[in-house]
C-alpha cells in the first residue's frame, strides 16, 4: 500500500508533539484576522513567517502537554534567547507591541520541567503586566529585583503585585 504525502504528514505531527500557530493581524487572535497557519515543531529551525505583519499568535498543542516543550517567540530574526519576548504552549499571545515586535520563532525544550509558572531570564523583553499563557494557564509578567520577570496567575496579579511592593519597602 502506498501512503500519500498528506497521510504521512499526519502520522509524523500525531507521533510527536507539533504545535499549529495562527498568526493573526489583531492583537486577540480573533478569525477575521488570520494571516497564515504553520505546524511547527522541536526538530524545526528558527522560522520568521508572518513577522512583519502579525500582532496576535493562536498557539494549539497538537500533542501530549507532557512533552515539555513550548513555542518561543524572538524579537530577533534569529531565536536568540536574549531577544525572547512570548512562550506560550497553548492559547492565544501578543507577538507585536510598541515595546517589542515578533521577528522569529522556533519550539523548543523547555528545562523547566517541574515549574508551575514560567520565568524569564531576559526581564527587559517583557513588558511587567504583559500576559503570556503557559500548560494552558494565563500569566502576567512581573518584573523582579534580580532582573527576571516571573510569571504570576493572572487572577492572583493584584495580591503578588501588593506583596511584592510590601516586600521592598521592608
Amino acid at each position: 500500500m502506498l501512503l500519500t504525502p498528506k497521510l504521512v504528514l499526519l502520522s509524523l505531527i500525531s507521533s510527536s508533539t507539533a504545535y499549529w500557530i495562527q498568526f493573526h493581524s489583531d492583537a486577540k487572535c480573533t478569525g477575521d484576522s488570520l494571516l497564515r497557519s504553520h505546524i511547527s515543531h522541536a526538530n524545526q529551525a528558527c522560522q520568521t513567517r508572518s513577522a512583519s505583519k502579525a500582532t496576535s499568535a493562536f498557539v494549539t498543542n497538537t500533542g501530549s502537554s507532557d512533552d515539555n516543550t513550548v513555542v518561543v517567540f524572538y524579537s530577533s530574526m534569529n531565536c536568540d534567547p536574549n531577544t525572547a519576548i512570548a512562550r506560550v504552549e497553548d492559547g492565544c499571545t501578543t507577538v507585536k507591541n510598541r515595546d517589542f515586535s515578533y521577528g522569529s520563532f522556533n519550539v523548543i525544550y523547555a528545562h523547566e520541567a517541574g515549574r508551575d509558572t514560567p520565568v524569564s531570564k531576559n526581564g527587559e523583553a517583557f513588558s511587567d503586566g504583559g500576559i503570556a499563557t503557559y500548560k494552558g494557564k494565563e500569566y502576567k509578567w512581573q518584573k523582579t529585583l534580580n532582573g527576571e520577570a516571573k510569571g504570576v496567575v493572572t487572577r492572583e496579579w493584584e495580591d503578588a503585585i501588593v506583596k511584592a511592593k510590601m516586600e521592598r519597602v521592608r
